[in-house]
């Protein structure tokens, strides 16, 4: 598999990702995006990223912005190196 960079596509709502921040490293977890119908999310008021990368092997939430890097999680898959960035 291949690292998919945000700006160019982002996951599917839901999909299971590796994701890269330069911060943190890479982690696995589910993409989210928030489609609350009454617009009135704390995201949206506070005027936030609504495209998360929701962790699942620690507690832990970050936006496209932090993790600008992603490739789909198969089950049983082992951990990635980090992405060669230009």
């Amino acid at each position: 598999m291949q690292w998919v960079e945000c700006k160019v596509r982002l996951p599917i709502n839901g999909q299971r990702v590796w994701y890269y921040g330069p911060h943190f490293g890479v982690w696995r977890g589910k993409f989210v995006i928030d489609k609350s119908e009454d617009g009135k999310s704390m995201a949206r008021k506070f005027g936030v990223p609504t495209d998360l990368f929701v962790c699942d092997e620690a507690l832990g939430v970050v936006d496209s912005d932090d993790a600008p890097h992603w490739m789909p999680y198969e089950d049983g898959s082992e951990r990635p190196t980090k992405p060669e960035v230009k």
